[in-house]
C-alpha cells in the first residue's frame, strides 16, 4: 500500500513539473515581467500586470520570437459587406446607441460632414481581414481602429492611419497605411493617392498584423516581439498597458474633425485550424 502511494505521490509530482514546464516554455521571457503570452500562433489571450511594457535596454534575446502565423492555417469564412450603401445598419456610437446624424450616406458614400463622433461597428472581431476604401479631404485626418476598448467615452485601439497631408509635412508614423504613431508605411508615399479613394486592407491573424495600402503591404508586426514592445515604449502608448492586448475588438472608424468618404467595406473572418 506505502508503495502504490509512493508511486501516486511521484505521478503528481512529475505531472506538476511538466505543467510548469509547459507554462515556462510557453510564456515569452519579458526580462521578468509577470505575464503569459499564450503562444499558440493561431489563437492567443493576455494576462497583462500592472507593467508589460520593457525598457528597449532589455537584450532582444531574452525575449522568445515567434513565426508569424500564416493565413493557411485559418478558415477563411464568408466575405460580409459592413455598408449597405443606404443606411448605417450594423454601426453604432460610443455608448452603443444610433449613431449621430452627421455620419450619414450620400450618393452611396459612408460621409463624416461634421462632428459627430467615433462609428463603431455592433459586432467585435478577433482575426479578420478588413477591406475598405477611403477618401479624406485635403489636410484632413481620420484612421480606422481594430482591437479597440472603450475608455471614459473614447475609443482606443490599433489604428491603420488615414491622413492627406504633402510629404514633409508630418511624420513618417503618421502617413496613411501606417499603424498609428508606432509603425511607419514601409512604402513610398506616392502609394497614396491624394483627393482619390485610396484601398486599405487589415489583416489580424493571430498575434500578427498586416496593412496594405493600394496593393502593397506596408506594416507587418508582430505582437509581443521584441520590436513591437521597443517601438511601444517610444510611442503615445508607452503607458496604455491594453494596447494591442484587445482579443476581441470592435472596429472604430474615427472622427478626427475632417470630412472623410467611405464605401466598400468588407469584412473575412477567420476561424484557426486546430
Amino acid at each position: 500500500m506505502a508503495k502504490k502511494n509512493l508511486l501516486k505521490v511521484l505521478f503528481v509530482f512529475t505531472g506538476i513539473l511538466s505543467i510548469l514546464g509547459g507554462f515556462s516554455n510557453e510564456a515569452n521571457a519579458f526580462h521578468g515581467r509577470a505575464w503569459r503570452f499564450c503562444c499558440d500562433p493561431c489563437s492567443f489571450s493576455y494576462s497583462p500586470s500592472e507593467n508589460i511594457v520593457p525598457s528597449c535596454s532589455v537584450p532582444q534575446e531574452s525575449f522568445t520570437e515567434r513565426p508569424a502565423p500564416q493565413a493557411s492555417m485559418y478558415i477563411h469564412g464568408e466575405t460580409v459587406s459592413l455598408f449597405n450603401g443606404k443606411d448605417l445598419a450594423g454601426w453604432r456610437n460610443v455608448k452603443g446607441d444610433k449613431p449621430n446624424p452627421n455620419w450619414t450616406v450620400e450618393n452611396g458614400l459612408l460621409f463624416r460632414k461634421a462632428n459627430g463622433g467615433d462609428l463603431y461597428s455592433e459586432k467585435k472581431y478577433e482575426n479578420f481581414i478588413l477591406e475598405f476604401d477611403v477618401k479624406i479631404v485635403k489636410g484632413g485626418n481620420s484612421g480606422v481602429k481594430y482591437k479597440s476598448w472603450n475608455t471614459s467615452g473614447f475609443g482606443l485601439g490599433c489604428e491603420f492611419q488615414v491622413e492627406d497631408v504633402p510629404t514633409g509635412k508630418t511624420a513618417a508614423r503618421y502617413r496613411t497605411g501606417g499603424l498609428y504613431d508606432v509603425y511607419e508605411p514601409q512604402t513610398d508615399p506616392s502609394v497614396f493617392r491624394s483627393g482619390e479613394f485610396n484601398h486599405g486592407k487589415i489583416i489580424v491573424i493571430g498575434n500578427h498584423i498586416e496593412h496594405w495600402l493600394n496593393g502593397q503591404k506596408t506594416v507587418s508586426a508582430e505582437i509581443g516581439s521584441y520590436d513591437w514592445f521597443c517601438r511601444i515604449k517610444k510611442s503615445k502608448y508607452a503607458d496604455v498597458k491594453e494596447y494591442g492586448m484587445v482579443r476581441y475588438g470592435r472596429l472604430l472608424l474615427q472622427d478626427h474633425g475632417n470630412d472623410v468618404w467611405y464605401k466598400n467595406i468588407t469584412i473575412t473572418e477567420l476561424q484557426p485550424v486546430y
